[in-house]
């Protein structure tokens, strides 16, 4: 530092009172006739004013909206793999989804039933006889039908006086099964003033064919299980003894015991009836190894003969979902609900033609369904479309609040396994280790996946001033970069391995890159360009930064990668590999070179490399060293300053403590956009605003913040900082107040709601043209090289912590107040703002570093 303390010495001016016009005309607040700052700002705080009066008149005297007081629902009804319980089957205006619960298919195994077979010395515990449901069956059904008045009785969904044409109930004619069926609807319908209401029960005969398993004399059935197994054919012989002979590799359990004795045995079990000893040490292999007969049987695997035996059951049941979607579009809905009582063959084969029968075994105990099991299939209306939901209970024993397995995105067409939303990637990580998908987990796992990146951010923004202050600009862009391409690689490498954990390991310390990167890249851009160019340069970051952010959001649609989560992962590795080879070639600034690492040699070679060849170099070593002129005082240098004295010298120096008040006050305006980015297809619909012009807002305001900061980039050297700044941070509230307005007056003027879209459009562009660009990097504008990362840093930790709050605040408080939430957390706090930086924001444009630090210290 000696040689540049003399050189500054050398170069030192005395002071004069006298300044130059040119810096004269930089001080805020000189009067330029009509179209003067002041009057600007003027003008600008009336209309504010206005507006903000109008809308509270309106607030006071405008009828509410329902669409603008409805909580926002948090779960998605098609493609989200949680487990549910009771649903709101009514359709409420103004909710995140506008949903309603049209038609429910569903089907139920018998309860707890007697063996078939059933030996003298256990008749005492079965007195119904074989194949009779128990008391633990009548028992276990009974609560089957108290969940189901729950979730489909006392929500309203169906009529509690038990109305016959809205439901059908179908049974096999069997004892059991029709019992079961019995039992399950009365209890559905029960009340403390009639306890004994039941359902009328459809029986089907043998012949009919839909619960039976096909068509018996089916020719193609019978080519096919010819093929497979001809013994099956036979009816003197015993299938499961055919079956067994017919399988590439027979259970060996079955050479110690007989394959017929394996249902005896499994429901004597099932009804803790006691079993012989050497029976109970091998439950598990008898079970699992009846569990391949029954599925060979039954066809499983091969879906030619699935589509023939469940093809009857399968096609009513999604006839029946199309009717009912029919009906509900003309107003003539009358079945809403059908109900199938029948057998764990059935249910496995209905499984199974969904394909997610292998699914539910590889989770599941190695045994065919049990007792009571139930398959719910929901018909859904979400903002006027039809969805979906395929549901599965595979316990026995019901619950009052049972949650159902949903397995929606297992269904072929509804999302797949490899190509899938995260939220289905994340159930299958979890059922790949036999772990179910509870609410509460998929909520844990899913916020731990949003809201790492607040956290990794903020601590990003602290290991910023480590690299950038001891290795350099440059160094700290490299780190960040190439630690972002590592991470890139571990989440699509956490999508093949199915790890939720590296997933969200990997984001966390994509965020903490993203805090360095970003901070790097306006460091690098600032000290590098020239001075004329230096706002051009830095616009350049939040070019790309907008654009990448457009693209992602682009790709993030269902129908371009968004179903493809390994693609979407992986589609920014390349990019990051890119980047990070191009920093290689890119020398470090001129500044860090002579200011922090005293080489002028280099620091002159800097200057030519981004300067050009042609440039003076020598002129701007001097300008470099004024700035060094300004971080100098007679206790401590870079070489002794600590990362802590300099954040210990923002608070206590007033220059740069002024420094840090406009940067985050600058900050303050950059809050509101991304709730308003990422929720803005929630805020449009509370408006009345057509679901599919909702959707589409996002991408229109990424693309406006896009073409905002382009043009930002182009005019910012004409304008200047401190206008243009001011002036869209005005335009840019103005567009919010505009939305505020447009969200309550469309309650008397529907195509006002229009508006509302318009107001979020020109809310990006403006964001994008002065507010974001300029508040992000004008910290670096306003104080020194020593000071600038770590004021940087601090502003930027103030920022994410600001963004966090009113980012987990806008929802409840937009359900509560509606619109004028954005007053209260995005309007007021930037109108405070912008009389902070009217008053002490001094214009940077074309001014050396020194010039605007020494303005500052004059203030």
């Amino acid at each position: 530092m000696s040689s540049i303390k003399t050189d500054i010495t050398t170069t030192q001016k005395v002071d004069t009172d006298v300044e130059t016009e040119s810096q004269v005309n930089s001080m805020a607040g000189k009067d330029d006739g009509w179209f003067s700052m002041k009057k600007v700002i003027i003008i600008g705080v009336a209309s504010i004013v206005s507006i903000a009066t109008i809308a509270l008149i309106l607030y006071l005297t405008l009828p509410s909206s329902s669409e603008e007081y409805q909580k926002p629902t948090a779960q998605a009804l098609i493609g989200v793999t949680k487990t549910t319980v009771a649903p709101s089957t009514s359709s409420t205006e103004g909710s995140q989804q506008k949903k309603q619960l049209i038609f429910v298919q569903v089907l139920f195994r018998h309860g707890a039933r007697a063996p078939g077979r059933l030996p003298k010395e256990y008749k005492m515990y079965f007195p119904r006889g074989g194949g009779e449901l128990t008391d633990r069956g009548f028992n276990h059904s009974h609560l089957v039908g108290l969940f189901l008045k729950k979730r489909y009785v006392d929500s309203g969904f169906l009529n509690k006086s038990l109305v016959n044409h809205e439901m059908r109930w179908f049974s096999r004619q069997m004892s059991r099964v029709l019992s079961t069926a019995s039992t399950i609807g009365s209890a559905m319908f029960q009340t403390p003033e009639q306890k004994y209401k039941t359902v009328g029960v459809v029986s089907r005969k043998d012949n009919d064919f839909l619960l039976t398993g096909g068509i018996s004399k089916c020719k193609a059935k019978r080519k096919i299980i010819k093929k497979r197994c001809p013994g099956l054919l036979n009816k003197h012989l015993n299938s499961e003894i055919e079956a067994l002979k017919c399988l590439d590799q027979k259970p060996k359990i079955f050479e110690t015991f007989n394959v017929t004795d394996s249902d005896m045995y499994i429901n004597m079990y099932r009804n803790n009836v006691p079993l012989p000893d050497n029976v109970l040490q091998h439950y598990k292999e008898i079970a699992a190894g009846y569990l391949e007969v029954r599925d060979f049987n039954n066809g499983v695997g091969d879906s030619e003969l699935i589509q023939i035996r469940f093809g009857l059951i399968i096609n009513k049941l999604l006839n029946d979902l199309t009717k009912a979607w029919e009906s509900h579009l003309s107003n003539t809905t009358t079945r809403k609900f059908n109900a199938y009582s029948t057998q764990d063959w059935l249910i496995g084969g209905v499984l199974d033609a969904f394909s997610v029968l292998k699914y539910l075994q590889s989770i599941l105990p190695k045994e065919e369904p049990n007792y009571s099991v139930m398959i719910v299939i929901e018909l859904w209306e979400i903002n006027g479309k039809p969805f979906v939901k395929f549901l599965y209970k595979p316990e026995e024993i019901t619950e009052e609040n049972h949650q159902l397995l949903d397995l929606t995105t297992k269904v072929p067409g509804c999302q797949g396994l490899e190509d899938c939303p995260l939220e289905t990637f994340l159930n299958t990580s979890l059922s790949r280790r036999h772990v179910f998908m509870s609410e509460h987990k998929y909520d844990l796992i899913w916020n731990i996946f949003l809201n790492c990146w607040f956290v990794g951010y903020f601590i990003g923004v602290w290991f910023s001033p480590i690299f950038n202050d001891r290795f350099g600009r440059k160094v700290g862009f490299l780190i960040g970069n190439s630690t972002a391409f590592i991470a890139s690689i571990l989440q699509c490498l956490s999508i093949i391995w199915y790890c939720p954990e590296l997933l969200i390991a990997s984001r966390f310390i994509t965020s903490i890159c993203m805090a360095v990167t970003y901070q790097s890249c306006i460091l690098l851009l600032q000290e590098c360009s020239p001075t004329h160019l230096r706002g051009s340069f830095s616009f350049l970051s939040e070019v790309s930064y907008s654009s990448m952010t457009m693209v992602g959001s682009f790709l993030g649609q269902d129908y371009i990668l968004g179903s493809h989560i390994f693609w979407l992962c992986f589609f920014v590795v390349p990019f990051c590999f890119l980047f990070t080879l191009a920093l290689f070639i890119l020398p470090e600034t001129p500044k860090f070179l002579l200011i922090s690492k005293e080489n002028e040699s280099k620091a002159i070679d800097s200057v030519k490399y981004y300067h050009g060849m042609d440039s003076d170099a020598k002129q701007v070593l001097e300008d470099i060293r004024k700035e060094a002129e300004c971080e100098m005082d007679s206790d401590s240098d870079n070489s002794t300053t600590t990362g802590l004295q300099k954040m210990k010298e923002l608070f206590t120096e007033s220059h740069l403590r002024m420094a840090l008040i406009l940067s985050v006050s600058a900050l303050t305006n950059t809050v509101g956009l991304w709730a308003l980015l990422l929720s803005s297809t929630f805020f449009l619909e509370n408006a009345n605003v057509e679901s599919e012009i909702a959707e589409w807002s996002t991408t229109a305001m990424s693309l406006a913040y896009v073409s905002g900061t382009i043009t930002g980039g182009i005019i910012i050297e004409r304008v200047g900082r401190r206008k243009l700044l001011l002036l869209f941070t005005f335009l840019n509230n103005l567009a919010l107040l505009a939305f505020v307005f447009f969200a309550k007056i469309r309650i008397l003027i529907d195509p006002m709601k229009y508006g509302c879209l318009g107001a979020l459009i020109v809310y990006g562009y403006t964001y994008g043209t002065g507010v974001g660009p300029i508040s992000w990097f004008i910290s670096s504008e306003l104080v020194p090289q020593k000071h600038r990362s770590v004021a940087q840093s601090v502003a930027y930790a103030i920022n994410t912590i600001m963004v966090v709050i009113t980012t987990f605040t806008v929802l409840p408080l937009y359900s509560l107040i509606g619109s004028y939430a954005f007053v209260i957390l995005y309007s007021i706090p930037s109108f405070i703002s912008m009389l902070i930086l009217f008053r002490y924001l001094p214009e940077t444009k074309g001014r050396e570093i020194h010039e605007i630090v020494n303005e500052l210290k004059r203030k």
